[in-house]
């Protein structure tokens, strides 16, 4: 295949073979043609007897869990980040995917690469760049390795290409995304270019080709903030790059945004610390570079975050002599400085340069811890299970457990939670270790392929599975936050699910603020003060005209039959709340408590007990526990203007038990509200659909056609509907439709003294109290609005004022589906009276 004559050599344009065949082949560690560095005559006649010691000595670090030492000569101490401690059950860290970072950045043979690559990888609230230089043999096969490495970041940036036209369109069909480049004039010299995944939140508002080759502008615009990204790769000559920098400089100058510099400098910044051997050699270039980092508010963000540090990006032996320098880098703004979460200089074996990979965090907002969500995974861990079941019979034998069990019972679930967060550190320091070593153990298996040519691929296979488990198990994790119901059992997209996982957190932030005045803000606390206040002005009970509710509700003519209203005031039996809690979809986001469906399915048989002895302590008391009281609204925005509170849906997310119980009752309504409800009503009653109405709807139009009748359609949308219900009204509703004593008091219980907090990014509010409205994400709610809305469509339909459109011996007036309502008129006379 590679002596094909179709096959067509990207480095000398001619057909016949491959350009690991070419003779134009340049080799980057000797420099001579007609082979490439794997081939080197150099390198194998350097890589003998002390490559043994280094070997001996790499594996006894690695073996005994340690750190490779890599301090000895011929190797390059790689300053890496700590791991932090990981945020317990609620997010996984991405600090602790670096390794995954750096595995698949390293690519097969296939591709050589030599030099200034930057791909940034920017997340709803984070941005990673990483630097390397490109040797220039970028065939399609190296195209493709390339988008192996890089398909999860969200750009990556490549120096000295030496691509061609050819070249660049073969990329952009092969990378899928945007590809950007400044292509030499010459053939097989310099070039830059940029590769922007398709799936990123980066968008490119223009890019500039300057100095035939050497620079590539990108203005973009991420998460709101505007930022100029300039892909460098100077000239190697001084004088040459003297003016490069200043040229540099004043296009620097011309913008007014942020500004990210990366790639290849060909110089150092410090003799000392960024050379090896250190050298005096004046270099002409480095002033107008110093110049412009001082003028520009630049910084070099690897040493500014590694003051002390030796380490290099480019090394090479030439004649037995090995150099080394800092050449890579990237200077950014010094008002992107504390965005940073971590520079780094990652080996890539393929090359005589280094990756550069640098973290920003470029959210407007600052993430607040969150809440605390039990993590299911902990349910098959046999420990656990044991632990729990402990705690659970340990405070049942606390005094409060018959004098005062609400006390008790949200005591209990504090206890559980502490229990939970002890466990899950405990194993999670576990765990990191373990995995810590199987990545160093993988990483020494690799560097013997690659140097020595001598490793067991049994032992690196089973290495890798070991680590796959441990990594599918924070797929796991993420993949539940990120709600991904397509995830399959044996992939690895860990990165892809924590950055759905944080595109959705983003959407949910509200990152400015239109007040009722047309002032707009945009700092955090002033937008959350403002919900609170928005909301708990919404929730405020409001005075009704008692007279206008009573005559509305005798409209209602449906009522419950003797047997259906005895069915709904029997006692909850425990059976009901265990298919209450089977229903429940695992993947469903818990209230404070962090308690998940799946936890009280593991525990039923402990928990079973509790729960009813719970179900006749509240309705004995009249309230709930005050962990069940508390709601905590989640805003999902809907269409419009998401700078306006009204254009957001507030979501509750309630404690699982509180779920529990609403469900059962919800149950036992479902099964009797067709006998309460309109046909006309399409919502919450088994059976129907809201296609029915629709497609009655569609028949009554083609009705009027086809008998030339004219006729008016009137659709209302009910200003926050769900939130403005009148509890006194939603009572007095029930018990006009004959429902006993015990459902009526339950659900008085279920609205008795509730509040609620805002999520907002990961920052919880004060509590505020709830007067009015059905709470969305409650699971009776819907069908308690269906029975509000009820005596209205009763009150229309017995209106001889009103004319529907009569389709043989019925009258259509009105279509429901919860709150959505549609009219269906002969006349004008109705919008009058509307307007009354």
């Amino acid at each position: 295949m590679r002596s094909c004559p179709q096959y067509l050599c990207s480095l000398c344009g001619q057909q016949g073979h491959t350009e690991s065949r070419c003779p134009s082949v340049k080799c980057f560690r000797c420099q001579r043609l007609g082979h490439k560095s794997f081939n080197c005559p150099d390198k194998i006649a350097n890589s003998t007897e002390p490559n043994e010691g280094k070997t001996k000595q790499l594996d006894s670090d690695i073996l005994n869990g340690d750190k490779p030492n890599m301090s000895k000569p011929g190797f390059v101490e790689i300053n890496e980040d700590e791991e932090g401690e990981p945020g317990i059950d609620t997010e996984i860290e991405n600090k602790e995917l670096n390794s995954e970072v750096a595995s698949t950045s390293r690519v097969d043979g296939s591709l050589p690469v030599n030099g200034g690559s930057k791909d940034i990888d920017i997340n709803p609230s984070q941005k990673r760049t990483a630097s390397s230089d490109d040797d220039g043999y970028a065939n399609l096969t190296s195209i493709r390795g390339k988008s192996k490495a890089t398909k999860t970041t969200s750009s990556t940036n490549l120096c000295e290409t030496f691509w061609n036209d050819q070249v660049h369109e073969a990329a952009r069909r092969e990378w899928g995304g945007s590809v950007l480049s400044s292509i030499c004039s010459e053939m097989n010299r310099r070039g830059v270019s940029c590769l922007i995944n398709g799936n990123s939140d980066i968008d490119v508002v223009n890019s500039s080709t300057f100095c035939d080759g050497r620079l590539l502008q990108i203005n973009i615009i991420v998460d709101d903030q505007a930022i100029t990204i300039f892909n460098v790769y100077a000239p190697c000559n001084s004088s040459e790059r003297k003016y490069f920098f200043t040229d540099l400089q004043e296009r620097i100058a011309k913008t007014t945004n942020q500004v990210i510099i990366g790639g290849d400098f060909n110089t150092v910044l410090n003799t000392y610390l960024d050379k090896y051997p250190p050298t005096t050699y004046p270099d002409q270039s480095r002033k107008p570079l110093k110049d412009l980092m001082l003028t520009e508010k630049l910084t070099d963000i690897w040493r500014h975050r590694n003051d002390d540090v030796i380490a290099f990006t480019r090394s090479r032996i030439a004649n037995n002599v090995r150099s080394a320098s800092r050449i890579d880098r990237f200077l950014l703004s010094n008002s992107l400085i504390l965005n940073v979460s971590y520079c780094n200089i990652l080996n890539y074996p393929f090359s005589d340069h280094d990756i550069i990979t640098l973290r920003l965090n470029l959210s407007l907002f600052p993430r607040g811890s969150g809440v605390w969500i039990f993590n299911n995974q902990l349910l098959d861990d046999e420990d656990f299970c044991l632990e729990i079941g402990e705690v659970i019979r340990s405070m049942k034998m606390h005094t409060d457990f018959e004098t005062n069990f609400l006390e008790w019972y949200d005591n209990l679930k504090g206890k559980i939670k502490y229990q939970s967060i002890k466990f899950s550190k405990r194993k999670q320091r576990k765990q990191r270790k373990v995995k810590r070593i199987l990545e160093k153990q993988i990483m020494y298996e690799k560097y013997k392929a690659q140097k020595f040519c001598d490793y067991n691929f049994t032992r690196l296979q089973n290495l890798e599975d070991e680590l796959n488990n441990i990594v599918s198990k924070e797929v796991k994790g993420a993949a539940l936050r990120a709600k991904i119901q397509w995830f399959e059992e044996g992939e690895r997209p860990t990165r892809l699910f924590l950055n759905l996982e944080k595109s959705r957190q983003k959407v949910k932030v509200m990152k400015s603020l239109l007040k009722d005045d047309g002032t707009v803000v945009t700092d955090r606390e002033t937008i959350m003060h403002e919900q609170v206040d928005f909301y708990k002005n919404l929730y405020k009970r409001e005075s009704t005209d008692k007279n206008a509710s009573s005559a509305l509700i005798n409209n209602v003519t449906r009522l419950l039959s003797p047997i259906d209203t005895r069915f709904c005031d029997e006692g909850l039996k425990s059976e009901e709340l265990f298919d209450a809690l089977k229903s429940m979809k695992p993947d469903k986001s818990p209230g404070l408590d962090g308690l998940t469906p799946q936890f009280y399915k593991a525990f039923w048989s402990e928990w079973e007990e509790i729960l009813m002895r719970l179900v006749h302590e509240i309705y004995n008391a009249g309230t709930l526990s005050n962990s069940m009281k508390i709601g905590m609204i989640t805003l999902i925005p809907k269409k419009g203007d998401l700078r306006k509170l009204t254009n957001w849906r507030p979501i509750s997310l309630l404690n699982t038990d509180y779920k529990i119980i609403s469900k059962a009752l919800a149950t036992r309504l479902s099964k009797v509200i067709s006998t309460l409800v309109s046909e006309d009503q399409s919502c919450c009653v088994p059976g129907r659909n809201i296609a029915d109405n629709v497609i009655l709807m569609n028949n009554i139009i083609r009705y009027l056609d086809s008998k030339k009748v004219n006729g008016y359609i009137l659709k209302i949308d009910q200003y926050k509907a769900f939130d403005r219900v009148d509890h006194g009204y939603l009572f007095d509703v029930l018990q006009k439709m004959g429902f006993g004593d015990y459902f009526r008091n339950w659900i008085a219980i279920l609205y008795n003294e509730i509040t609620a907090c805002i999520k907002h990014n990961g920052f919880i509010s004060p509590n505020f109290d709830i007067h009015r409205g059905v709470r969305q994400g409650c699971p009776i709610s819907a069908i308690l609005y269906v029975l509000t809305a009820e005596p209205f469509h009763e009150a229309i339909v017995n209106c001889n004022k009103i004319s529907g459109i009569k389709v043989g011996d019925h009258e259509a007036k009105i279509f429901q589906h919860a709150d959505d309502t549609t009219f269906f008129y002969l006349t004008l006379t109705v919008f009058n009276m509307f307007s009354m």
